[in-house]
């Protein structure tokens, strides 16, 4: 029966290594290597627990042929988990550096274990026809696969955080198994169901996350986003340097700007050689090349090569914001990188209107400039969280009646140190990323705040004027918020002048 049992692990495991191997694709990701090994130290483990049966039953218990196949089968056990602990450790270590550090010594404890389990003493026993190991061998076996599993365990539920969900729990449902089927079989040595166990573990995994379909855009057949993160990852984490060219396709006007992509022709158009081409997010498109010769070179080829095609394809792709990042090594990680392309899209399309140049090459001084932009957004909301904002007020004087008779609210934030931050600083970017509606909140309470508790009229002040912005002006609930504001403050509307500030927006007409 058991040979039956190992016979449908081993065809399960075939299955899957043919499937694999069918549709491997250009990028091979090194998690996908990791799985790889798995998947055939567990064929291993299957096939070397059948042929010891065979043996068996050909040659007897005076052959010596059965015991060392089992021995090499006990190995393959081990080599099964070693490399499990390599895979999840390869999600979860980026850097590979780190990676090396944190792995080596699993690799060791299976390399010391195999030179134990080949020299160490071992008694094969028949029982109802079916022979089984036993002795000192057999259980460093055990206690080694038993360590790994409690390790990788640990490992995948310790630093959950740090690795793909999906992954997490296929592992997790993997090791239990790892654990039932050893359960078993210690207890009744004649059942064999470890190896099948670990041959359902990897089918699970393989469905779950290595099947290399899952990397593929269905609609295209082009990578997709996951793809492309783990892929940039991977490059980052061994500190190569690459190049990317995205494409965004333009959405406003008519006509051609409201064509979608034909994506199943894209692999056709571009023809990027071995570069992958990712589909990320909705219709955006990237690129990714060993380095920025090559991604120009490309780019040269492809106008040179499309420029006299006329469909609906090709002038919507040259209409598009067409983005080259030289140099990946201008960014700390994949995640930044990904903002930036986001953050340089946010930016252009406040100019679209003006069909300018779509083609954007970035320099290191644009990624200087938004981390400044990130530092300062993350300064604005630290301000309003912990309630540094501030509020001034500048009288101006009246020539006609030769006294102040007014003040203008003027936003300040106090930083960490105790400083003044000018609205030279902020303000744009509160624009730009909508905090400004909380902020123009936050001025306007403290301003209503103000004329009541300090009775302007009594210094000669007929109004206080506040400044709004047109992304103010937008919203749809500005004057019920301040009229609201100004009912729970008691102040008469004469008291505050609103004066719409000026914005580089293109859009502000249109608001306004």
């Amino acid at each position: 029966m058991s040979i039956y049992t190992q016979a449908c692990g081993v065809v399960l495991l075939l299955i899957l290594f043919v499937l694999f191997a069918m549709k491997r694709s250009k990028i091979f990701l090194d998690t996908e290597k990791y799985f790889v090994m798995t998947l055939k130290a567990s064929l291993i483990a299957n096939v070397l627990d059948i042929i010891c049966q065979l043996v068996l039953w050909k040659d007897g218990m005076d052959s010596s042929i059965p015991g060392v196949v089992c021995r090499l089968y006990q190995i393959s056990l081990v080599a099964t988990l070693c490399f499990t602990m390599l895979y999840v450790s390869r999600d979860i270590y980026t850097d590979i550096r780190r990676f090396v550090i944190r792995t080596w010594y699993y690799v060791a404890l299976f390399l010391v274990t195999s030179v134990l389990v080949g020299v160490l003493p071992q008694e094969l026993i028949m029982s109802d026809g079916k022979m089984y190991a036993s002795g000192i061998a057999v259980n460093v076996t055990y206690m080694v696969c038993m360590f790994f599993v409690g390790a990788v365990l640990v490992r995948v539920n310790v630093l959950r955080h740090s690795m793909n969900v999906d992954r997490r729990w296929a592992i997790n449902f993997w090791m239990v198994l790892w654990i039932l089927a050893a359960a078993v079989e210690y207890l009744m040595p004649t059942l064999f169901v470890t190896s099948f166990a670990s041959a359902i573990g990897v089918m699970i995994v393989y469905v779950k996350l290595e099947n290399p379909a899952m990397n593929r855009d269905r609609r295209s057949n082009l990578y997709n986003q996951n793809a492309l993160m783990e892929y940039a990852n991977q490059l980052y984490g061994k500190g190569v340097s690459f190049a990317v060219i995205e494409m965004v396709p333009l959405t406003y006007g008519d006509g051609v700007h409201n064509y979608i992509v034909d994506f199943k022709r894209l692999p056709e158009l571009f023809d990027a050689g071995n570069s992958p081409i990712f589909r990320k997010n909705e219709d955006e498109i990237a690129l990714v090349f060993e380095d920025y010769e090559k991604a120009k070179s490309w780019g040269d080829e492809f106008i040179a090569r499309t420029w006299d095609i006329d469909d609906k394809d090709m002038r919507s792709l040259k209409n598009s914001i067409w983005i080259s990042i030289p140099d990946s090594s201008w960014f700390s990680d994949t995640e930044e990188m990904m903002y930036f392309l986001k953050y340089v899209v946010s930016n252009k399309q406040i100019n679209l209107e003006l069909r300018e140049r779509k083609y954007i090459l970035v320099t290191e001084e644009m990624v200087k400039g938004m981390r400044e932009e990130k530092r300062i957004e993350k300064m604005l909301d630290d301000a309003l969280r912990e309630h540094r904002i501030e509020v001034f007020y500048q009288p101006i004087f009246s020539t006609e009646k030769r006294r102040f008779t007014t003040a203008e609210a003027l936003v300040r934030i106090r930083d960490e140190e105790g400083g003044i931050v000018a609205p030279g600083i902020f303000i744009e970017i509160a624009e730009k990323t909508g905090k400004i509606l909380e902020l123009g909140t936050e001025v306007f309470r403290q301003v209503c705040s103000f004329i009541k508790e300090e009775n302007i009229m009594q210094y000669g002040i007929d109004y206080v004027e506040v400044n709004l912005s047109v992304a103010q002006c937008a919203d749809s609930q500005l004057a019920e918020s301040y009229i609201n504001t100004m009912k729970e403050f008691e102040i008469d509307p004469k008291c505050i002048n609103l004066e719409i500030r000026e914005s580089a927006s293109m859009k502000s007409n249109e608001v306004l």
